[in-house]
């Protein structure tokens, strides 16, 4: 570096000052531009607005009424102040605070004027909606006669939490392909009435009736037990039982929780036969089934019943009567067993069913479908059995006919007719 300055100096500053002015000039333009970049980088304009925010909850929930401040300081004097807001779409604004400079067509606060170091606060209290863990946020812009542009600035928020709370009440054991019964409380712990509620059962199980579940309203403070029935045909010995609950807010589902419960599958084990004393009878012909039952689970069986349903639509059940049975009798059209089924014990009825058709059809297969009810450590369960399918004879016969003839005549072949002699006729 030393020998660089000492040829420079002897091949230009040494007869001239020229070059030697220039060369400083040139490096302190550098090291002015250098400076002003630094300067540039590091420099925040001074605002003449200051806005700072808060949610006055620790927790933001879902359904429930919140509050959100915004504060400004003036850090000059500033004048024809306004603060536009801008909503988030799953937050209903129920007041807003100072509700006299506040034009709720616009939303927007019309301010007076601020001297320096003058300050004040805006407050939003509204119901707020969304799904758990959502995130959304508040838009705020302070304009102002010397705010150039405005001031934009934004309030965001989580949903941490619902204020809907679900509890399932299910029956600790369920059988396969045996219908139980269920309900979900849902609970309103907020101030304000909720609309449009969901619930969703997942597709393991089949509710009676749909596996969504809607629940039109609900009031602050308030508890709703809804009641169902399910089934399942699954081969698992457990599955999960999950209802998901939602707010429905604008054709938008809101996810607010889950209930779930693990329900352990058992095979049922009362064990039912059904046998018919003929496979093929003439119209309106009784039939007479003999019906076996035993009690192959661990505890007695109580209040067991046996209901006949006709299994084809195109028959109706014209009479029915039991035929033997010494622990089965009958009552409203329900054959009850006295007493309970103790645990291995078992029994068998025959009953006397009379068919009789309603509408002529190619079905002709007349059976019933025997709806079993019983009580099993009290739980009510129930099942269909369908009984042999006997076919019905038709009384119907039919004679038909036909009648030929051809151009020649009222013949079939050839040769004249009548037949003349010497001449072969085919008719």
């Amino acid at each position: 570096m030393r020998k660089f300055f000492q040829a420079r100096h002897e091949k230009h500053y040494k007869n001239s000052t020229f070059h030697l002015v220039a060369d400083i000039t040139f490096v302190l333009i550098i090291i002015f531009l250098l400076v002003a970049y630094i300067l540039i980088l590091n420099w925040k304009p001074k605002m003449n607005i200051i806005l700072s925010n808060k949610a006055l909850s620790e927790q933001v929930k879902s359904g429930n009424l919140e509050s959100f401040e915004l504060t400004y300081e003036a850090s000059k004097t500033v004048t024809k102040n306004s603060l536009a807001v801008n909503l988030p779409s799953t937050f209903i604004l129920t007041s807003a605070e100072p509700a006299g400079s506040f034009n709720e067509s616009s939303n927007t606060f019309y301010l007076s004027d601020l001297e320096k170091g003058s300050n004040g606060k805006i407050k939003l209290t509204g119901l707020v909606l969304g799904a758990l863990n959502a995130k959304s946020d508040f838009g705020f812009i302070f304009n102002c006669d010397q705010c150039f542009g405005g001031v934009i600035w934004s309030l965001p928020y989580e949903i941490k939490g619902s204020v809907l709370e679900a509890q399932l009440s299910l029956p600790d054991n369920v059988y396969r392909g045996v219908e139980f019964n269920g309900s979900i409380k849902i609970k309103n712990n907020g101030p304000k009435e909720l609309t449009d509620l969901k619930i969703k059962i997942n597709d393991t199980w089949q509710v009676k009736g749909g596996n969504e579940i809607s629940l039109d309203n609900i009031a602050g403070g308030v508890e709703q037990v809804i009641n169902f029935s399910a089934v399942t045909s699954s081969d698992k010995s457990n599955e999960n039982f999950s209802a998901d609950y939602y707010l429905n807010h604008s054709n938008q589902l809101l996810k607010q929780g889950n209930a779930n419960q693990n329900l352990i599958i058992k095979i049922p084990n009362f064990k039912v036969f059904i046998e018919a004393d003929k496979t093929v009878i003439n119209a309106e012909e009784e039939v007479t089934y003999l019906v076996n039952y035993q009690n192959q689970e661990d505890v007695p069986l109580t209040d067991i019943k046996f209901g006949l349903v006709l299994g084809n639509a195109n028959f109706k059940i014209s009479n029915w009567s039991l035929v033997s049975g010494t622990q089965v009798k009958e009552q409203n059209n329900v054959l009850s067993l006295t007493g309970a089924l103790a645990p291995e014990q078992g029994g068998q009825f025959k009953v006397k069913v009379k068919y009789v058709k309603t509408k002529a059809t190619a079905n002709q297969e007349i059976y019933f479908n025997l709806n079993n009810n019983y009580t099993l450590n009290g739980q009510t369960l129930n099942y269909n059995l369908a009984s042999p399918k006997t076919k019905v004879v038709s009384q119907l016969k039919i004679k038909s006919g036909a009648y030929y003839y051809s151009f020649q005549g009222d013949q079939l072949g050839v040769g004249p007719l009548p037949p003349q002699v010497g001449m072969a006729t085919n008719y």
